[in-house]
Formats: C-alpha cells, sequence, structure tokens
C-alpha cells in the first residue's frame, strides 16, 4: 500500500509561488534564434506618480526611457526601467493640455509628439515636457483628422498619423502640411480604422489595421502589401493595435483582444507570447507595445494598469 501525505495550506502556497517563480523567469517564443523573457513591471491603477489609468501608447526614449501616454489621467508619463516616473500635462484642450492621449512618439531630438483621439490634433513638446507647437482640426481635408490613433517619426523627421476614421494615413510635417494616402475598404492599401504606424530601416510605412485584423507594409504612395486575417491562430490578429519595429525589421504587435504580443517577419511568419490573465507575462487588453534598440520590449497593459517590460536573449543563452 502506497501511503500519500497531505500537502498542507502553507506547503501547497510555497509550491505554487516556487512555480510562478519558474514561470516568469522561463523565456518566451522564439523567433528567428531570439526569445524573451520577463524582466519586471511597474504600475498600478490610480493618479499618482508612476500610476496609470487606461494606458494606451507606450515609446522609447533616449537612454531607455519609457515615454507613456496615461490616458485616463489626460497627461504623459516619463518613466525610467524602474517605475520612476514623472508626468506632463493635464486635462483640457489649451496647448499643452490633452484630452484622451492616444499615441505617443519621440523624435531623434528628444521631442515628444502627442497625438489625441477626442481633440483631433498632434502636439509636440520638448523633452521636458514644454509645450513647442500643434497642428489639427477636426475634417476630412489633407491635415484634418477624424480620431487619429498613432503615430510615429522617421528618421527624416516626418511625423506619420494614422488617421482612424478617414481610413488613410498621413505624413505630415512639424508645422502640419501632410500628404495622405488610403481610403476605406479592404484591397491592399485601403484601410478599416487604420490604430497605429511605424517605419522599417528602408522606409516602408507599416500600418495596424485594426478592424480588417492585418499588418500592411506600404510604399510613401501607398503601394502596399499586407498580412494576417482575423483569429488567434499565429499571424492571425483580434484588433491589432500598436505596432513597433526591432533593429532586424521584425514587426512588433499589440495583439489586444487576443492577449498578446506577435512578432512576426514582414512575410507574416509570426511567434507570439503572452495569454490572459494578471501573472507575469499575462495581459490585459494590451493595446501598445514598444522595442528599444537592445530589443528590448514594453508593454502597455491596459486594464491591468501596469507596464511589462521583456528582455531579449538568444537562444543559446536559454539553457
Amino acid at each position: 500500500m502506497v501511503h500519500c501525505r497531505r500537502t498542507s495550506t502553507t506547503e501547497l502556497a510555497v509550491l505554487l509561488a516556487t512555480l510562478a517563480s519558474v514561470v516568469a523567469a522561463s523565456p518566451l517564443n522564439a523567433v528567428q534564434g531570439v526569445s524573451w523573457v520577463f524582466e519586471r513591471e511597474f504600475g498600478t491603477e490610480g493618479s499618482q506618480s508612476g500610476q496609470f489609468i487606461t494606458p494606451r501608447a507606450i515609446a522609447f526614449g533616449h537612454d531607455g526611457q519609457v515615454v507613456i501616454a496615461d490616458s485616463g489621467n489626460d497627461r504623459i508619463q516619463l518613466c525610467d526601467q524602474q517605475g520612476r516616473c514623472t508626468a506632463f500635462g493635464s486635462q483640457g484642450e489649451e496647448p499643452g493640455e490633452f484630452v484622451n492621449p492616444h499615441g505617443v512618439a519621440v523624435d531623434s531630438r528628444g521631442r515628444v509628439i502627442t497625438v489625441e483621439t477626442y481633440t483631433n490634433r498632434v502636439q509636440i513638446f520638448d523633452a521636458e515636457g514644454e509645450f513647442l507647437a500643434t497642428f489639427g482640426t477636426w475634417g476630412e481635408e489633407v491635415g484634418q483628422f477624424r480620431t487619429p490613433g498613432g503615430l510615429t517619426v522617421d528618421g527624416e523627421e516626418w511625423i506619420i498619423v494614422a488617421d482612424e476614421n478617414n481610413h488613410r494615413v498621413q505624413i505630415c510635417t512639424y508645422v502640419g502640411k501632410c500628404t495622405a494616402f488610403g481610403g476605406p475598404g479592404t484591397a491592399a492599401g485601403q484601410f478599416n480604422v487604420p490604430r497605429d504606424v511605424a517605419v522599417d530601416s528602408q522606409g516602408r510605412i507599416v500600418v495596424s489595421d485594426r478592424e480588417n485584423h492585418r499588418i500592411q507594409i506600404c510604399d510613401r504612395e501607398g503601394l502596399c502589401t499586407t498580412f494576417g486575417s482575423y483569429g488567434t491562430g499565429l499571424g492571425q490578429f483580434s484588433s491589432p493595435s500598436e505596432i513597433d519595429i526591432d533593429a532586424d525589421d521584425r514587426i512588433v504587435i499589440a495583439d489586444r483582444d487576443n492577449h498578446r504580443i506577435q512578432v512576426c517577419d514582414q512575410n507574416g511568419s509570426c511567434q507570439a507570447f503572452g495569454s490572459y490573465g494578471t501573472g507575469p507575462g499575462q495581459f490585459n487588453t494590451p493595446p501598445a507595445v514598444a522595442v528599444d534598440d537592445d530589443g528590448t520590449i514594453v508593454v502597455a497593459d491596459r486594464d491591468n494598469s501596469r507596464i511589462q517590460l521583456f528582455r531579449q536573449i538568444p537562444d543559446r543563452e536559454r539553457f
């Protein structure tokens, strides 16, 4: 007869804590010889420094600084990777104020560029958060916006905006002189609520075409190739939101309603990490992602009111 010892509540708690730490430290899915491992998280729900309400957009600044559109608090937070933050902005429609900032980018000079869905404008700030300039109003003309989503700045300092409900992409100077491509539809080069944009090393504009549940890779004239469809498989998406490009031109995608991050090559071969939950490496409706030069991925975990960081490691370091 085999006698089994009953595990005490204390022993069970220790076992579960140990298992959680092992899972958190385990490398996540690999893509072309690299993996990502959970590094740390910071943030809770609230309005104090380092707290968030509905963080919707994220970018890396200089020296690894994390810049976060803290939308529900109508402000931008500038954080180090330990979660020590300062903030600028408050609720309002005057220059330097915000109503639900929806996108954020940092240019080569450290200037912070934001876009707001409800005021339909782009704002430009210096690295410390001092207001510099703004452009944009509601409308359908070039240089106007209808609920713009995300934005990026390329190496030549063009501000590129996902103009969501005009179903197009706009390419603008810092004083708001713009050109545009796209239009509503499902064909290549057409969009259905484009949520965000990024630029690869060749200057191509990558677009998360949210309601078409796909990614488009476009030249500046709007000639595009696409990959992706609606679903939960690898290379499929459910409301893809913010995107970024890593040093090897891989596309890092916040696959929002699948509660995960996908990392894809430009042919649409993808791997994913994350699942629904509140633990390390889990997400609840992540709308935003950014990748640093060293491959570190940072995720705005919106409905968990926190920021998570994942360190890239070569596969040879996994064992």
